[in-house]
């Protein structure tokens, strides 16, 4: 994939880790998964291009229920404003529909992603003390890892991404220090939720919206205001002695579904 062309408000740039060749949930090797995306933002959260620094919070398990109500999206967040950001991650394989659960389900309170990530929290610092280096070598063994990161099918995402995990994740959001920022930036909470639809781009894959999309999201639009939907598209392309990743805003409306 090429990413060097120019695209409005791209941020780009190379990391010294590299994508794993173990899979053991697939015996395709080269399987690519949506969930990918929201691992790197969990590592680089400016990939978003996000006004302000933006503490993550949880990544639910697709279809988890809380209380008996389905969870919706993929990331959870809250910025250093007191803005919470919600992110659902498609992949750019196809036209797709980032926002309908949005709309049919609902989304997630301050309340509800606190509670979420002070629950995992401590279970995540276990988990990348007693494996990260099983994670890294590509031996974790089967079974359910849960934590703030994506954890669906025995953290494979993760493992995928093992070096990008243990170097930049761990270290970084599983701090005292994280913690206590990360707590302040929920205090402040405005009462104010942002809703991103994040295409994960694999080579040359281009971000589209189905019909269903485009009129989800109008309707969020109509519903919290245009000014609090957003689109974003991710990618990664392997260079020498790393990845060079990056994020950009999408020129969807010259690509409407026909």
């Amino acid at each position: 994939m090429n990413l060097s062309g120019a695209r409005a408000d791209e941020i780009t740039f190379t990391v010294p880790v590299q994508r794993q060749a173990t899979y053991r949930a697939k015996k395709n090797t080269s399987s690519f998964a949506e969930e990918e995306g929201t691992v790197w933002l969990w590592a680089h959260p400016e990939l978003l291009g996000w006004p302000h620094p933006i503490r993550w919070l949880f990544s639910p398990v697709n279809g988890s229920r809380v209380d008996g109500k389905r969870t919706t999206g993929d990331l959870w967040g809250i910025d250093d404003a007191g803005t919470l950001v919600i992110l659902e991650a498609k992949r750019a394989a196809n036209e797709t529909d980032p926002f309908g659960e949005f709309v049919e389900h609902g989304l997630p309170t301050r309340d509800l992603a606190r509670s979420q990530w002070r629950r995992f929290l401590q279970v995540e610092r276990d988990f990348a003390n007693d494996h990260g280096a099983a994670l890294l070598a590509g031996t974790l063994p089967k079974g359910t890892y849960p934590g703030i990161v994506p954890y669906s099918v025995g953290r494979d995402r993760v493992e995928r991404w093992a070096n990008l995990y243990l170097s930049h994740i761990g270290p970084v959001v599983l701090t005292p220090a994280a913690e206590q920022a990360t707590e302040a930036a929920l205090a402040r909470h405005t009462g104010e939720t942002h809703v991103v639809g994040l295409f994960v781009v694999d080579g040359e894959e281009v971000p589209r919206l189905s019909g269903a999309g485009i009129g989800a999201m109008d309707g969020l639009r109509s519903d919290l205001g245009r000014e609090r939907v957003h689109v974003r598209a991710v990618a990664y392309e392997p260079v020498a002695g790393g990845t060079r990743f990056s994020g950009w805003t999408p020129d969807l409306a010259a690509r409407e579904p026909k």
